[in-house]
């Protein structure tokens, strides 16, 4: 548990690269204030794809969604905002 002093809060974004495919960050929401440093990240994308996660633009991990198109992960994340954005990352490398 985090102390309620050193808050985490979560900010997501999500785009896509110039395909017609898209990501989504479905969970945590927007604005997300959790109780613990580590972060599950649900979202969805096209099956097979390579999806980036980025904290502040910088990158943190990358995803595979399953053949339903359906990716998840957990983030450790020190205390204070954080903006999670997510892009698709052409051919399995990132554009």
């Amino acid at each position: 548990m985090i102390h309620p002093s050193a808050a985490i809060t979560v900010a997501l974004f999500a785009w896509t690269a110039s395909t017609p495919a898209r990501i989504r960050i479905e969970t945590p929401r927007d604005g997300a204030r959790p109780a613990s440093a580590y972060i599950g990240i649900q979202g969805t994308g096209p099956a097979g794809s390579a999806v980036e996660l980025l904290d502040a633009s910088k990158p943190v991990r990358t995803v595979r969604p399953e053949a339903d198109g359906h990716f998840e992960c957990v983030l450790h994340l020190s205390p204070g905002r954080h903006r999670i954005k997510a892009r698709l990352a052409a051919n399995g490398s990132p554009f």
